[in-house]
């Protein structure tokens, strides 16, 4: 009894094990939960090894700083590298790069070390050049640190920072159509004031002539009527010859 038993075991996991083998899916593919066959990995995800997974890995993406050395693929991920002058974030990782202090960002977007007379206290910042201080300078500046003058309140003038003319122009292409739309809007309304008062004096106009031909009328009637109550002894012609 005790025989057949382990027989039987033996059976059984030869049984399993034939079964996970044949539904080991190959890179590139993953398990269906419900079906148990192999089916390639979806759109931007991949597997780089064999086996029983249900899941792909998404694929990763090159950030700031970094740029695409290859796509990703069904069996591979994306490779990124650190741009010109750049280092990584995270060691070993290529996806993320900062242009360290130190170092400022050019119009090429290469970072490089600055100039003597220039400096960066952040990442992923321009160059800038140290200030010019009247009263001497009591400390001497550095590529990550400004120059500290003698006399504090004395007044400090510092060179334009690098790359802000394409930002500017930038910002100044973004409020022109909304200031050229302020300007249309503030013209319309000009021209429709000015002509709503014009058609508003042109009404006041014609209505004090029309009233004041009626008045005029209605004094010329008055008269005739005056004329002709007095007695008929003293405009009895008149009013006949009103009449004829």
């Amino acid at each position: 009894m005790f025989y057949y038993m382990k027989v039987l075991s033996t059976l059984l996991c030869l049984l399993l094990l034939h079964q996970n083998a044949s539904a080991n899916c190959p890179p590139g593919q993953r398990l269906n939960y419900n079906t148990k066959i192999c089916e390639a990995c979806p759109l931007e995800q991949y597997s780089s090894k064999p086996g029983t997974h249900f899941a792909c890995q998404n694929c990763n993406k090159c950030e700031k700083g970094s740029e695409e050395l290859s796509a990703c693929t069904p069996t591979s991920d994306t490779q990124c590298k650190c741009k010109t002058g750049f280092i990584p974030i995270y060691p070993l990782k290529e996806d993320m790069c900062t242009c360290e202090k130190g170092s400022g960002i050019d119009e090429r977007g290469i970072c490089k070390k600055c100039q003597n007379g220039f400096f960066t206290d952040k990442h992923d910042s321009f160059c800038k050049k140290w200030r010019e201080c009247k009263s001497g300078i009591n400390i001497q500046g550095t590529t990550t640190s400004d120059a500290v003058c003698k006399n504090a309140s004395e007044e400090v003038t510092e060179a334009p920072k690098a790359h802000t003319t394409s930002t500017a122009t930038s910002t100044t292409t973004v409020s022109s159509p909304i200031n050229t739309k302020k300007d249309s809007f503030y013209s319309l309304w000009l021209v429709m004031a000015c002509a709503s008062v014009i058609l508003l004096a042109g009404l006041l106009y014609h209505k004090c002539k029309v009233t004041h031909c009626i008045h005029n009328h209605k004094k010329v009637d008055f008269r005739k009527e005056s004329v002709c109550r007095k007695p008929v002894e003293e405009s009895g012609e008149k009013c006949l010859s009103l009449l004829v």
